[in-house]
């Protein structure tokens, strides 16, 4: 490699004098400036507890494929390809990592994507040692969640004859917002640059999770897009709550936004993601930002179709409608259902809200062994809410009330509100 006067052209014109202090801050290990060299052995030291084994592996080949010293120019430059290039030029970067013959085969790819995951990890544990170690457990799923994961994250990339080819990468590059985040954070953290925020966020719990792990827990607080509310309440616990309906529902009724796991006694974990506050109600409610996943054995997500809104249903004490906790589909035909008959659930063949939906169960009626609920941000405010409500039920039997809200410019203040279930 070594410098040249193109290298030295594009790195001023490409990156900030702040970026190229921190590079130079970064691999200038003998104080000599631009034409100190950079070994294997200093990016080696430089880079172990911040890019896992197999990743820095996969980067030194590629540095040090032509030659044994690089210098701060082609280390600047990297970074720029890497980080601060078009997504076609990162496109064609990855290719030239990874690949062979101009493509990439899709076993190396999700292989090198859950070498980025172990990085991020390690770059949290570092970074958030608090938060981290409430995850960590003497359980060995920890790599198994990392395949299941880098595999769900690759799922969508389309191959040309069993491979994937830049064109292709570019495209999922430009939609795979949890990789890109996760990229992201880890160059720039490995490149010296500050980094506000990583991203995805891994949420911080107030008791330990019996059911998921880091890497789920990463793909769930970006899917549900609860980024800045990262304290995640543990509402109900089969480890620690009595085993019952009414503590469930009790304990989960008006709390906010929800994520409830599900392990099925025959061994998938699955669940759903409720973007509004449960309540008892024979009717559905709800919105679109609801979702249905399964976590184990492979990961999938089953989205909100538009075709019907009946995200959220939970209900109890009725002789004529079912008792229990359902997402999506219809009465009878939940896309999952937890009965108030504790233990046990079911799920249907189809689900006409949710789509990409398989039985998410083992089967259609099956039995579950922990049941874990947790509420995500602070509680829903109950006193502002039945304020609201009081408010609209005032304007609507006050015609002088709604009057002088318009008076003072406030028309309609009232009419906005949501009607109450």
């Amino acid at each position: 490699m070594g410098a040249t006067d193109s290298k030295r052209k594009l790195t001023d014109s490409c990156l900030t004098e702040k970026q190229k202090s921190n590079i130079l801050k970064l691999f200038d290990v003998r104080g000599r400036g631009r034409g100190t060299p950079v070994t294997d052995e200093t990016l080696q030291s430089v880079w172990k507890g911040v890019f896992s084994e197999g990743l820095l592996t996969i980067i030194l080949r590629f540095l040090f494929k032509t030659t044994k010293e690089v210098y701060i120019d082609d280390m600047e430059l990297f970074f720029y390809h890497l980080v601060e290039g078009s997504t076609r030029e990162r496109a064609e970067l990855l290719v030239a990592l990874l690949g062979i013959e101009n493509s990439i085969p899709p076993r190396s790819f999700q292989i090198y994507v859950s070498y980025l995951m172990e990085s991020y990890m390690m770059i949290l544990q570092k970074e958030h040692p608090e938060t981290f170690s409430i995850w960590v457990t003497a359980d060995l799923t920890e790599k198994s969640d990392i395949a299941v994961v880098s595999k769900f994250l690759i799922n969508d990339i389309e191959y040309v004859e069993g491979r994937i080819e830049s064109s292709e990468l570019e495209k999922w590059l430009l939609r795979c917002g949890f990789y890109e985040g996760i990229f992201t954070s880890v160059m720039n953290y490995a490149f010296n640059m500050e980094v506000e925020q990583l991203s995805p966020v891994l949420p911080k719990l107030d008791k330990m999770s019996s059911l998921l792990r880091v890497p789920t827990a990463l793909a769930l607080s970006y899917l549900t897009n609860t980024s800045g509310r990262e304290d995640w309440r543990l509402l109900y616990s089969s480890s620690s709550d009595a085993s019952s309906w009414n503590i469930i529902h009790r304990k989960i009724n008006e709390q906010g936004p929800t994520v409830i796991l599900i392990q099925d006694a025959a061994g998938p974990l699955f669940g759903g993601y409720a973007s509004q506050s449960w309540k008892i109600s024979p009717n559905f409610y709800g919105d679109e930002r609801s979702f249905l996943f399964r976590l184990r054995p492979e990961m999938s997500v089953c989205y909100p179709t538009s075709y019907n809104k009946n995200f959220q249903y939970m209900n109890d004490g009725t002789a004529t409608l079912p008792n229990g906790l359902g997402m999506g589909g219809q009465l009878n035909y939940f896309g999952f259902f937890l009965s108030s008959d504790y233990g046990v659930g079911s799920v249907s063949k189809t689900c006409t809200t949710f789509g990409n939906y398989i039985p998410l169960a083992s089967q259609y009626d099956f039995r579950f062994t922990r049941l874990e609920i947790w509420g995500i941000g602070d509680p829903e405010d109950k006193t502002a809410s039945a304020k609201a409500k009081q408010d609209k039920l005032v304007m609507e039997r006050d015609p002088a009330a709604q009057a002088l809200l318009e008076m003072m410019g406030k028309a309609g203040h009232s009419k906005n509100l949501p009607d109450p279930y």
